[in-house]
């Protein structure tokens, strides 16, 4: 069902293919394939595909290895107001390597689980 919803530009549909892909939940595992989903559903506004697609250039995972495309695609996610793209972007500026310096877990669409902070 998220696969025929995907393909009629669900963009909520088009994250869940692009998470059972990246991660090889009822698929093989395909990370191009999950960054084709993430892009579709970022063309349509979603700031949790922009942000996964953002940490998968960052990586190089399933597409090329790209900072600079990575850090636009934070921006575009923060500009939609994705709180974990503002704090990526805020740990990009202060040199921090990661969110799990932080103690945060990443979680689905790389929302995470922040025990110590309150809502913004």
């Amino acid at each position: 069902l998220y696969l025929q919803a995907a393909e009629q530009d669900h963009p909520a549909a088009q994250s869940q293919v692009a998470v059972r892909y990246l991660r090889g939940l009822g698929v093989g595992q395909d990370s191009a394939a999950s960054a084709h989903w993430y892009r579709r559903a970022a063309g349509h506004g979603s700031s949790e595909a922009l942000l996964a697609l953002a940490a998968l250039h960052e990586s190089g995972n399933g597409v090329p290895q790209d900072a600079d495309r990575a850090r636009a695609l934070y921006e575009q996610a923060a500009q939609h107001g994705n709180r974990e793209a503002q704090v990526r972007l805020g740990l990009r500026a202060t040199a921090q390597p990661s969110l799990a310096d932080l103690g945060i877990e990443p979680g689905p669409h790389g929302s995470g689980k922040r025990p110590w902070w309150k809502k913004w």
